[in-house]
């Protein structure tokens, strides 16, 4: 846009002059201010630095004292003393020598504190000439000529030291040789405590470095010196050998200035200085920034002020020229509520109603584009049909924008029976509450979604324009919030290619079915993004099938069971879904129920847990539930065919059998059969094993599971009350056998056959 000087006698020139004067005005008042605190501002900044010094003091002095009192802790501690009188008492060679053992462990602790900052503490004992720091223990030549060598302090020094009687002493740092206790170049302060009239003493390795790090930040920018009483210099850092020299200080002086550079000292009642030094520059380096900080404030404020004042002229100007341009009939767009006309009613007026008449045409184009839209998506609208709620959220997507990028989110929900019936919980009001989850958790991460109850097991999702690593956020948050249920509902989400047109909403809610068949049976929410080739579901060989037959015939489970386990260890290392799953476990349920075709009628009760187990069958999603129901049917079966196979023209078994189903709620015994036949216990027990192939006790306890199972069903009595009336005194006994026949309790069982019959009616 080109921009025209503006002429003195107008509003717009007018305006220009008088931000001019108050750039003009708030300049000198700036250019007063910075010469009148100039001085004072200096002031300050020497006054910070110095503060800053005494604040680092006051660290070193609080860590200086936590490490003697550390040091006097650890030089009085018991297990520190009793090896030392043992030296003393029994010379080094009859030591405990465990003992340093257990003082390297005590040293450990203080020693890699990161608080105190310490390249190591050493417990150094005169008599044996021996060491022990928080690695280890040795010789002291060795401690202090390899781990701790240092051309200052070497082991001679420390033992001149030790016949010193000072109490704690802090010496000099200096930089110790690298090894495996030191860090490479580290300048370590040596601080040492003795007790006068003692043989050890106790060496604590200060790293001057970190500690000045940790204690100075600012202040350590600079030179940095400590020395002590006797003005000996302690630790010095960023200061050159030609310039050790600490300078004198007047009295009661804090600072001085000695050519361009400034130092600041403070001193501790012990007698301890603290030194830093700062250049002058850097001292007052502040002053400068803030003095180009004021010029930058004044070209802003130039800039900004040119600029609002072109901006309100623009502002009175550009309305008329809109207004005029919409009269005559050229093309233009007013946003609602246009900047451009605030505070002028006139204009305001004006442009209302232009915007509304604007507004009804831009209504009718949306409403014909919309209404295309619809129709290119019928195809989608024919495949959901099945929508059986939320017809408020199905008309809020429609009549929405449907230009734009989708993803599909489709969710299967397979409830688990028994554990919905111990909740009292139907599925039609957990499949709402998980639902609502999903549409809060929806609306959160991707604003503008949609969420559907499909039929009575699924839930769709839409989200219109959203990025991929939105779509991601929501199913890895929907998976959070599902995984704890898993045990009630085990949820399969599938998330669709991401398409570009409403017509395809059909192709990808077909993607997201298919993709749901690939669920594997996992006892977790499971996520699908992509198809996968799925193996052939396994087979059962010939010979597998033939020692099946043959052991289901002899009323013998063991080899059908084998089968079961060999069937899912295929079905789990090949990668199967759990459609392939359901299609191999109804193959071998044929092929086992198969098996009582030429047996006689079984007995009802028989039949009716056989029909249990095959709707057990089709509610199972894990691997441990389709082998529970493969096993009890291959057990039943085989019980069955143990109980057919007796035979007829064998009176001695018919008998036994007759008495058996006669009296099996008694105290009935092989013994007392036996001897109504006058018979030996054994033989009859080989008797009746040999002509029906189960053994006496597999043929009564099979009768009084049967019978149970009918009472638990179809009455309400007390478990104990059952297994009184089928022949169990002892209802441990029962419970235990009970579960090992079913792989239920009775309680449990009664539970599932119940809510078995409740889904039977309500189906």
């Amino acid at each position: 846009m080109k921009l025209r000087l503006p002429k003195p006698n107008t509003l717009y020139g007018q305006l220009l002059l008088s931000f001019i004067c108050i750039i003009l005005l708030f300049s000198l008042m700036n250019g007063l201010l910075f010469s009148f605190f100039q001085s004072r501002l200096a002031k300050e900044a020497v006054a910070s630095r110095h503060d800053m010094l005494e604040d680092v003091s006051t660290r070193y002095e609080e860590h200086l004292a936590h490490l003697k009192t550390m040091l006097n802790n650890v030089y009085n501690d018991a297990t520190v003393r009793e090896f030392n009188r043992q030296l003393r008492a029994y010379g080094p060679d009859e030591a405990n020598y465990l003992s340093a053992y257990r003082i390297s462990n005590a040293l450990r602790t203080n020693a890699y504190n990161p608080l105190f900052y310490l390249e190591g503490i050493i417990v150094h004992y005169g008599i044996g000439d021996f060491a022990v720091d928080q690695d280890g223990s040795s010789s002291a030549s060795d401690m202090f000529g390899r781990a701790y060598a240092s051309p200052v302090y070497s082991h001679a020094f420390w033992e001149e030291q030790l016949r010193k009687d000072s109490s704690v002493a802090m010496l000099p740092a200096n930089h110790y040789a690298s090894s495996s206790d030191v860090t490479d170049g580290a300048s370590l302060m040596p601080i040492s405590f003795k007790l006068p009239g003692e043989e050890y003493q106790v060496i604590a390795l200060l790293n001057a470095d970190k500690a000045l790090a940790a204690f100075a930040g600012e202040a350590g920018a600079g030179a940095f010196v400590i020395a002590d009483e006797n003005g000996r210099l302690l630790y010095k850092h960023g200061l050159e050998e030609a310039d050790a020299a600490l300078p004198e200080f007047p009295p009661g002086a804090s600072h001085v200035l000695i050519g361009d550079t400034y130092w600041f000292k403070t001193a501790t009642e012990d007698g301890t200085a603290y030194y830093s030094a700062v250049s002058h520059d850097a001292a007052l380096s502040g002053l400068r920034h803030w003095f180009w900080w004021s010029a930058a404030v004044f070209a802003c404020a130039l800039v900004l002020a040119t600029a609002v004042s072109f901006y309100f002229s623009l502002r009175i100007k550009r309305p008329v020229d809109r207004l005029l341009d919409a009269a005559s009939g050229a093309s233009v767009r007013l946003a609602p509520d246009s900047p451009d006309s605030h505070g002028i009613r006139e204009y305001a007026a004006i442009e209302s109603r232009i915007r509304q008449l604007m507004a009804e045409k831009e209504t009718v184009q949306s409403r014909m584009n919309r209404h295309r839209s619809i129709l290119t998506s019928y195809g989608y609208m024919s495949q959901i049909k099945n929508i059986n709620e939320d017809l408020e959220e199905w008309q809020e997507l429609m009549a929405s924008e449907t230009e734009g990028s989708y993803d599909l989110i489709l969710y299967e929900l397979n409830f688990r029976a028994e554990a919905m019936a111990r909740l009292n919980l139907r599925p039609e009001q957990a499949a709402l509450a998980i639902r609502e989850h999903i549409r809060e958790a929806a609306s959160g991460l991707c604003p503008g979604s949609h969420t559907f109850q499909l039929e009575h097991n699924h839930i769709l999702t839409v989200v219109r324009n959203g990025r991929s690593e939105t779509v991601a956020a929501l199913v890895a948050e929907a998976k959070r919030l599902l995984d704890p249920s898993a045990s009630h509902c085990l949820v399969t989400i599938a998330v669709s290619a991401r398409f570009e047109h409403a017509a395809q909403f059909g192709h990808a809610y077909d993607q997201a079915r298919s993709w749901i068949d690939q669920a594997q049976p996992l006892n977790e929410t499971q996520i699908i993004t992509a198809p996968r080739e799925l193996p052939d579901t396994p087979r059962l060989s010939a010979e597998d099938i033939e020692r099946l037959s043959i052991s289901l015939q002899a009323g013998q489970a063991g080899a059908a069971v084998q089968a079961v386990d060999g069937l899912l260890a295929q079905l789990h290392r090949s990668g199967a879904a759990v459609r392939q799953y359901a299609e191999a476990a109804g193959l071998l349920a044929e092929l086992l129920t198969g098996e009582l075709r030429h047996a006689d009628e079984p007995d009802p009760h028989i039949g009716w847990t056989l029909r249990s187990i095959r709707r057990g069958l089709s509610a199972c999603h894990t691997i441990e539930e389709y082998r529970a129901q493969l096993v009890r049917l291959a057990e039943t079966v085989a019980l069955a065919l143990s109980m057919t196979n007796v035979s007829d023209d064998d009176p001695v078994v018919s008998r036994v059998m007759g008495m058996l189903e006669t009296n099996f709620g008694g105290d009935i015994s092989l013994e007392q059969i036996a001897h109504e036949l006058n018979m030996s216990a054994a033989y009859l027990s080989t008797y009746i094993k040999d002509k029906s192939g189960t053994n006496f006790i597999d043929h009564l306890n099979g009768l009084r599971m049967a019978k149970a199972k009918e009472l638990l069903s179809v009455t309400s009595r007390r478990v104990g009350d059952i297994a009184r009336e089928v022949g169990y005194e002892n209802v441990t006994s029962f419970n235990r056998l009970f579960k090992k026949s079913t792989g239920v309790s009775p309680s449990e069982y009664r539970r599932g056959r119940q809510e078995t019959g409740k889904a039977d009616r309500t189906g």
